[in-house]
């Protein structure tokens, strides 16, 4: 026998040796020893025959050791993914939903799930070999057959809502399709009647409330309007008899005219107030690209007489190019303004328009050294007709923070207070963000 090729080395691994079976490990073991003998006759097998022999030998019991791992990993392997199945199993009979495994053209190969109560799609003993979108509801059958084509073609996932009559009652279903191999689809079956009978009632909910709102505003529109004309009538009759008959009136005549004249003006004050609430909503305009440095400009300009009067000093930042209904957000600024130029001091008014933005809002403010606020009133000086202080203090009939409340809120944003009582308050309200800043 002629050895070919460099010596092998101790512990070497031979691949091209590597048997099938343990068996030929012995066998070509004892060949080698016979021939080494046969060679070697005076019984001395040369060094080099044996280092090969014995690294065959090493690589056998190796090659046996590695099978004997793969054959147990492969055991355990066996057993977790019997394990897994298992678990499957469980999953898919847990859930609601049918689940079904299709070729590319919509062939239904398996059904796993439970029941959704689908007379089509359901019974599982008819299923296999037919395809899903063959449900003898002509509109149903041809959503499947379109989504089935998409998901096939495009690789994505389809949803397809359809509904069926079952049991005398309609009933809805959704029917979610998705690519899991090349030429193979998933799709998952759920009924949604529920979620549908939710959404509708919701959804009757809400116009059933919109149209209330509706009425209502309309009726306090319409109030308000026509009890302006009795009540002028009330006021103008009142201001007559205190001018003919001042004279022959005494002390207690006098101040009961003057009490009822005042009433009259609160009332109207009142009406006035109502219109502007109401107004809010029925005649609200469509929004408009408008810088706010030049709109609070003209606020303040239509309350210059009463700024100077007070000694007010008001500053402000720059400020933003937001999209607003031009004419609510000038009675926004006009009623804070207006309010921090009232709840003031023994001391000139100092009144701060700010502005920062926060991620896509702007938080703006008007910050005033009034009176202050008691935090636990934080929420109720926004209520309408809600007061913190009696007509004789402060004049005013509760609705101007309710009427900018109600402002903020249709242009998506909220509005608050932060104060202390004798330090102060600042308005904080947010809007969206718009285009950009602009100068003082």
């Amino acid at each position: 026998m002629t050895l070919v090729g460099p010596r092998p080395l101790r512990g070497q691994r031979l691949p091209s040796l590597v048997p099938e079976i343990p068996a030929m490990h012995r066998l070509l073991k004892r060949q080698l020893d016979r021939h080494a003998s046969a060679v070697c006759r005076d019984g001395a097998v040369p060094e080099e025959l044996r280092a090969f022999i014995d690294a065959v030998d090493e690589a056998y019991q190796e090659s046996d050791t590695d099978r004997a791992m793969l054959e147990r990993s492969l055991e355990l392997s066996s057993q977790e993914l019997l394990q897994a199945n298992s678990d499957l199993r469980a999953v898919f009979q847990a859930f609601p939903d049918l689940f079904f495994r299709l070729d590319s053209t919509g062939v239904i190969l398996e059904r796993k799930g439970g029941d959704t109560d689908d007379p089509y799609l359901s019974d599982d003993r008819n299923l296999k070999g037919k395809r899903i979108q063959d449900i003898p509801v002509r509109d149903v059958a041809e959503r499947f057959e379109r989504a089935i084509t998409q998901v096939a073609r495009e690789g994505k996932f389809v949803s397809v809502e359809y509904s069926l009559q079952v049991r005398g009652r309609e009933r809805y279903y959704e029917a979610r399709l998705l690519p899991i191999q090349q030429d193979r689809l998933m799709a998952i079956i759920r009924n949604i009647t529920d979620r549908k009978d939710a959404e509708r009632a919701v959804a009757d909910k809400a116009k059933e409330l919109a149209r209330s709102n509706a009425e209502l505003e309309q009726f306090a529109y319409v109030a308000s309007h026509d009890l302006q004309e009795p009540l002028r009538t009330v006021q103008s009759y009142l201001q007559l008899i205190e001018r003919r008959y001042v004279a022959k009136l005494d002390a207690d005549g006098k101040a009961f005219i003057g009490f009822a004249v005042d009433g009259a003006k609160r009332m109207r004050q009142l009406i006035n107030d109502l219109l502007a609430y109401a107004r809010v909503s029925s005649r609200a305009k469509p929004f408009e690209s408008t810088e706010l440095a030049e709109l609070v400009d003209q606020v303040l300009a239509s309350m210059a007489a009463t700024i100077r009067e007070r000694g007010a000093v008001v500053t402000r930042d720059a400020l933003p190019r937001v999209q607003v209904d031009r004419a609510q957000m000038f009675q926004l600024y006009q009623n804070l303004v207006s309010n921090a130029l009232k709840f003031t001091r023994d001391c000139a008014p100092r009144i701060h328009l700010s502005s920062a933005r926060q991620g896509d809002q702007w938080r703006l403010g008007v910050s005033d050294n009034g009176i202050g606020i008691d935090p636990a009133y934080a929420d109720q000086v926004f209520e309408i007709f809600k007061r913190l202080h009696s007509a004789e203090e402060y004049e005013g009939t509760g609705i101007g923070l309710a009427i900018c409340k109600k402002i903020v809120e249709r242009h998506g944003g909220r509005i608050w207070v932060e104060s202390q009582p004798g330090q102060g308050s600042t308005f904080c309200f947010t809007l969206l963000v718009g285009e950009r800043m602009v100068g003082k």
